[in-house]
């Protein structure tokens, strides 16, 4: 359909609607994972709750239920048919992607890599109708977090809030929703411009 026929326009309304659509979230027992799966699921999504801890996948699997009473899917491991169904790809990185720190040299080699990634997979899968994208998280409050740490980096975010796990599910709705069908091997950032406003620290 084109961008110029008028239907186009209507169907922007129901762009974030995921009914029918099976959603694999990665490390969805916890944090920032729990928060798109969950999210996804009020949007009508089959979810996939994966991690490594059992407890915490049954957890979230019945909240999931709770918020949405559908078919819900929980596995270790799941290999996608994005071909056959022009699917998304979405990777979770960081803003140590993209900045260097001392002492966490494997840490931003990682999510530099996974970056890379990214634009690689999106040019190579692209002729297939597949869509690859990289939501990066900035300081996000998750149960790992150390009580008052968010008082320590909220002066340096312009928006002056760390994140929250609904934030970056937000995000990656969006990555995943036909809003975004025209957009592949991109790096969002989601982190109030923390990256615009990163600290100086003396070097020694």
């Amino acid at each position: 359909m084109s961008s110029n026929d008028i239907k186009a326009y209507f169907e922007v309304k129901n762009s974030r609607d995921f009914t029918g659509k099976v959603v694999l979230v990665t490390g969805s027992s916890s944090g920032i994972g729990e928060g798109i799966v969950k999210l996804f699921a009020i949007l009508g999504a089959n979810v996939v709750v994966t991690g490594r801890n059992e407890t915490e996948i049954q957890r979230v699997a019945k909240e999931v239920l709770e918020l949405s009473p559908k078919k819900l899917k929980v596995i270790h491991s799941a290999v996608p048919h994005l071909e056959a169904s022009k699917g998304v790809i979405i990777n979770i990185s960081s803003g140590a992607g993209v900045m260097a720190s001392r002492g966490k040299l494997g840490y931003h080699c990682a999510k530099a890599g996974l970056n890379m990634l990214t634009r690689v997979l999106a040019l190579q899968l692209a002729p297939k109708g597949v869509r690859v994208n990289t939501v990066s998280p900035g300081i996000t409050k998750v149960p790992a977090m150390p009580a008052g740490r968010e008082q320590v980096y909220e002066p340096y975010i312009p928006l002056r809030s760390v994140g929250y796990p609904l934030d970056i599910a937000k995000a990656v709705v969006f990555m995943a929703s036909t809003d975004s069908q025209y957009i592949t091997g991109d790096l969002m950032a989601v982190d109030g411009g923390f990256l615009l406003n990163v600290p100086n620290k003396p070097y020694d």
